[in-house]
C-alpha cells in the first residue's frame, strides 16, 4: 500500500507519522493481493501441467493434468501430502501454492491360457509395465503339438515362443493340436498276402493290422526295423510314432507235389554259412533268393543241385531277419531265418 497526497505518494509505510502544521487531505491507498500457483510434473516424462501461473486473492484456479503415452495420472500433491486424485483441480487462490502432478507408468494384464487345457502348458503370463517386452512360452505335453497363438479368434504367431512389446491388456490363447502319425504296412514277398489297418491315427489311438495270406503262402510274422514284433497276423498296438511295419508270407513246402522229397535249410540261427539239404539231387538247376526284412532282394544266386548238402556263403549280410526262397524245377521252398 501507499499514502498519496494530491496524487503524490508521501509514504509506502501503513503507519505514517508526521507533524501537522497545515491541514492536510491523505489517501490511504490498496491494491488487491496476487498469488503464485506453480505446478509441475514427476516424472517429468510423465506428463504435462497446464494452469499455473499468477492469480488475483480468491479467483478460482484450475491446474490440467494431461499424462504422455504409457503413463496415467495418479494425484496432485502439495509438500507430500495429496490433495487431489482429480485431473482436473479448481480451487480458491489464496496463498502462493507449489503443486505436483504425479503420473504413474501404465501396467497391463497379459493373460495366455491353454486350449484344449490338456494340449500344454503356457508360461509368461502377468502384470506388465507400458512398452516393456512380454515373453510367451506354449510347450506340448505328450501327445500334442503347437499350433499356433490366437488373440479374439485371430492367428497373431505361429511360433512357441512369442514376444511381443506391451502396450495394452491382451488375452491370448496357446492352440494345440493332437499328433498324428502315419502307419504304413506292406506284404513280403507282395504276391504273398494283402494288408489292412495301415493309414493315419491320432496319438496313442489303437491301431490293427491284419495280414491275410495269399494261396500257397502263410503267414509268418510282422517285422519292423528288420526285428519281429508279432507272430500274430492280427497285430494291435497304441499309436505314439510314425511306423513302418512288414507283413512276412512264406510260401507253402510241398504245396506243387505231394510226396516230393524234404529240403532242409539250417542252421537257423546263422552265422557265415548256411546248408541246403535235399535228396533230390537232380543235376539242375536250382534259383536261391534272399529277401531282407523289409522285402529288398540282397542276394540271388543260380546254381546245379549236384550234391545233397549245398553250402551258401551269407558272411556279407548284416545279422538280421532275412527270407530265403529256394526254386527248384518242379517245387519252390521259402523260409525265415536269422543272422547272427
Amino acid at each position: 500500500m501507499s499514502w498519496t497526497e494530491n496524487g503524490d505518494i508521501v509514504s509506502d509505510d501503513a503507519e505514517y507519522t508526521f507533524t501537522v502544521v497545515t491541514d492536510r487531505a491523505l489517501v490511504a491507498n490498496f491494491a488487491i493481493q496476487t498469488f503464485a500457483i506453480t505446478a509441475t510434473a514427476s516424472p517429468e516424462e510423465g506428463g504435462t501441467v497446464t494452469g499455473a501461473g499468477t492469480y488475483n486473492y480468491n479467483q478460482a484456479a484450475t491446474l490440467n493434468a494431461t499424462p504422455s503415452e504409457g503413463y496415467e495420472f495418479a494425484n496432485w500433491t502439495e509438500n507430500g501430502d495429496v490433495v487431489s486424485t482429480d485431473a482436473e483441480y479448481a480451487f480458491t487462490v489464496t496463498s502462493d501454492r507449489t503443486l505436483v502432478a504425479n503420473f504413474a507408468i501404465q501396467t497391463f494384464t497379459i493373460a495366455a491360457t491353454a486350449s484344449p487345457d490338456e494340449g500344454g502348458t503356457v508360461t509368461g503370463a502377468g502384470t506388465y509395465n507400458y512398452n516393456q517386452a512380454a515373453t510367451l512360452n506354449a510347450t506340448p505335453t505328450d501327445g500334442y503339438e503347437f499350433a499356433n497363438w490366437t488373440e479374439n479368434g485371430d492367428v497373431v504367431s505361429a511360433d512357441a515362443e512369442y514376444t511381443f512389446t506391451v502396450v495394452t491388456d491382451r488375452t491370448l490363447v496357446a492352440n494345440f493340436a493332437i499328433q498324428t502319425f502315419t502307419v504304413t504296412a506292406t506284404a513280403s514277398p507282395e504276391e504273398g498276402g494283402t494288408v489292412t489297418g495301415a493309414g493315419a491315427y491320432d496319438y496313442n489311438q489303437t491301431a490293427t493290422l491284419k495280414a491275410t495270406p495269399s494261396e500257397g503262402y502263410e503267414f509268418t510274422n510282422w517285422s519292423e526295423d528288420e526285428s519281429i514284433v508279432s507272430t500274430d497276423p492280427e497285430y494291435s498296438f497304441n499309436v505314439t510314432t510314425d511306423r513302418t511295419l512288414t507283413a512276412n508270407f512264406d510260401l507253402v513246402d510241398g504245396i506243387n507235389e505231394i510226396g516230393t522229397p524234404e529240403v532242409f535249410i539250417f542252421p537257423n540261427p546263422a552265422q557265415d554259412f548256411i546248408y541246403i539239404k535235399t535228396s533230390d539231387i537232380s543235376h539242375k538247376k536250382v534259383v536261391i533268393q534272399i529277401h531282407n526284412s523289409i522285402g529288398q532282394s540282397v542276394m540271388l544266386k543260380e546254381t546245379v543241385m549236384d550234391r545233397e548238402l549245398l553250402p551258401l556263403n551269407i558272411s556279407a549280410l548284416k545279422p538280421g531277419l532275412y527270407y530265403i526262397t529256394v526254386r527248384f524245377e518242379n517245387r519252390i521252398v521259402s523260409k525265415t531265418i536269422i543272422l547272427q
